[in-house]
């Protein structure tokens, strides 16, 4: 039987995907990217929010037409909206065959091996509470260019922000063993990978649950001697639990991309306390000033929500000079999501989605602005950029330290050489766009 997988949703749910593909592939799945070839379709969802649950949904449906048509043989769908909904699914889904929890690898092989599986009852099997996480001897099929890659370092979240569905499907924080990582990195390298990003639901509270206080930097310190590694990059830190520690090791080591991703939320005071951030304007304002001190080239990106339970236009203003002023390299802002069975969803004061929609337009054209004046202070600076695809004749597309893999800002960099991916050459800006860079190889044909 050939099996082709879609995965959707974040890192971490790419992460799970490799790990299902080289567990497949290990005991004999003939694995395929063409979906229009395979017999057997695996959707591996996301439910963080509404639309990434009705993007999920509509991607079952359309899989499962395949079925209809005769094309497939089996579809399963997996991760996190059966997390969420569980058996629920099976009711407003009879096309799929199987629905199975996140990480549950040999139920899933189960339902793609049966010799059939009953037309009226599809199998359904998930834990409420995940509690497994790959280590380093497991199996794994990397979907991410050969020269980059995601290291899980743990998995849930002891965080619970009101408006936040991951304790309630990704369950408590669960660290890996450091070595176990530190083995992982180490065969990542050995493989050729330069640029190795560390991902969690909150990295910065990895090792509180397993050695009994924040881990962070005695990981890293071990990390950056992995030899090949160019790059390691540190994804989601909570503002709350980045210390100065961790700040300092990414200042002094070289190997650690001068990057910090510092999803803030909002900056009033009430919000922050009615969202559980267990953080204020204060200490915010703090570990921003204490970051810009202490790596002076760094690249500093965030997130807010606006369109909160109860969120007024005074708070929304205060929102909206807080980013004027601090002036972010990377920003993104979603509008809230009721999502069923959180705290917030409970609130009083659900904003109109007309008004969520109006402020957030506000605040994207605002950092567009930002931006570009951010971009401007580059020109005629020399950066170091790995290179990942040809754009066209003398073209070449690539990214800076100061951009994360599929979320960030591109580099276009124009060479008469023949530049490989993987390739990291000095370039220096010439030209920029609101979010983009422009630039020419430095380095002698």
């Amino acid at each position: 039987m050939k099996v082709g997988l879609l995965s959707l949703g974040c890192a971490k749910n790419l992460v799970d995907a490799e790990c299902l593909l080289g567990f497949l592939r290990r005991h004999g799945l003939t694995l395929t990217r063409d979906l229009g070839q395979a017999e057997a379709v695996i959707i591996n969802t996301c439910s963080f929010i509404k639309s990434a649950k009705e993007e999920s949904i509509e991607h079952i449906l359309q899989i499962a037409a395949l079925k209809r048509k005769g094309q497939l043989r089996r579809v399963i769908v997996t991760g996190c909206l059966v997390q969420e909904h569980g058996s629920a699914l099976a009711a407003a889904l009879p096309e799929v065959d199987a629905f199975i929890g996140i990480g549950e690898l040999e139920p899933l092989l189960a339902a793609l091996k049966s010799p059939r599986l009953e037309k009226d009852r599809p199998v359904i099997y998930y834990r409420k509470t995940p509690d497994n996480l790959p280590d380093h001897n497991s199996p794994r099929l990397r979907l991410t260019p050969a020269y980059s890659a995601y290291l899980k370092i743990c998995d849930g979240c002891d965080n619970c922000c009101s408006y936040c569905l991951i304790p309630g499907i990704r369950g408590r924080l669960r660290s890996r063993r450091q070595a176990d990582i530190i083995a992982e990195g180490r065969a990542l390298a050995k493989s050729g990978v330069r640029e190795i990003n560390l991902i969690g639901q909150d990295i910065t509270q990895y090792g509180t649950d397993r050695y009994g206080h924040r881990h962070l930097a005695p990981l890293l310190r071990d990390l950056v001697k992995i030899r090949g590694l160019k790059w390691l990059r540190l994804l989601y830190a909570h503002p709350a639990h980045l210390d100065r520690e961790v700040i300092k090791l990414i200042a002094a080591e070289e190997k650690i991309c001068k990057y910090i991703d510092l999803p803030l939320q909002h900056i009033n005071e009430d919000i922050l306390r009615r969202m559980n951030r267990k953080t204020g304007r204060a200490q915010i304002e703090k570990i921003i000033s204490l970051i810009r001190r202490e790596i002076p080239e760094v690249t500093l990106r965030t997130t807010f929500i606006v369109g909160f339970p109860g969120e007024t236009e005074r708070q929304f203003r205060e929102l909206r000079e807080f980013i004027r002023n601090t002036r972010f390299d990377r920003l993104g802002v979603f509008t809230y999501s009721r999502e069923p069975n959180t705290p917030a969803a409970a609130f009083t004061g659900q904003v109109p989605e007309n008004v969520k929609q109006a402020r957030f337009k506000e605040l994207m054209s605002l950092q567009q602005e930002l931006a570009l004046a951010r971009n401007r202070e580059l020109i005629g600076q020399t950066r170091e950029i790995l290179i990942e695809k040809k754009a066209g004749p003398g073209l070449f597309g690539g990214r800076s330290q100061g951009d994360a893999p599929d979320i960030d800002n591109l580099v276009t960099v124009r060479s008469r050489r023949a530049l490989r991916p993987g390739e990291f050459i000095p370039v220096k800006i010439t030209e920029v766009l609101p979010y983009d860079l422009i630039g020419g190889d430095l380095e002698p044909c």
